[in-house]
């Protein structure tokens, strides 16, 4: 069975006060899920942040739509 995970980190809204942990927090989701504790592999994970694009509403659910 093939595992998958969309993990999305925003920390650039548009009209709201910008955070600044969400990004750091999907990188260690993404690594914590794509490989088991004996290195296997577990999730395949696709990864948003907003550093990268501009993370909509669409882009997320076109996300998880390929991803599923």
């Amino acid at each position: 069975m093939n595992k998958a995970a969309v993990v999305v980190g925003i920390n650039n809204y548009d009209h709201f006060t910008c955070l600044s942990g969400c990004e750091n927090d999907a990188n260690a989701m993404e690594k914590l899920l794509t490989k088991n504790h004996d290195g296997s592999p577990n999730f395949n994970c696709r990864k948003l942040l907003s550093s990268e694009m501009r993370v909509t509403r669409s882009v997320a659910s076109g996300t998880i739509r390929r991803t599923v």
